[in-house]
């Protein structure tokens, strides 16, 4: 929810592509009805919504919640994020990411 509203804010989020891990349900939140891994179209920024490594560990779920992480990586070795959302003891849960192309 707290990635949700964070997007929310932004301006001109409708005219960006936002991926996120299937398991996430940011939809629910999200005033624009787009929230699709698969999505394809010619967009100005899009919006990473990725679980943190340092709180879902490569044998956690057999590694799933890392899928996007490391594809992300991969693509973007260089990206930091625009916003972390952490759980109430303080560790990563949620990194966001914003890359422009």
């Amino acid at each position: 929810k707290e990635a949700a509203q964070y997007l929310n804010k932004i301006p001109g989020i409708e005219n960006c592509k936002i991926i996120a891990d299937t398991r996430m349900t940011l939809n629910a939140y999200l005033n624009q009805p787009v929230l699709n891994r698969d999505r394809e179209g010619d967009k100005e920024c899009t919006y990473y919504i990725i679980w943190a490594p340092v709180s879902h560990h490569q044998d956690y779920w057999g590694g799933l919640f890392n899928h996007l992480y490391n594809f992300f990586k991969q693509k973007y070795p260089a990206e930091i994020p625009v916003k972390t959302i952490y759980y109430p003891n303080g560790i990563a849960a949620i990194y966001i990411f914003k890359v422009v192309e």
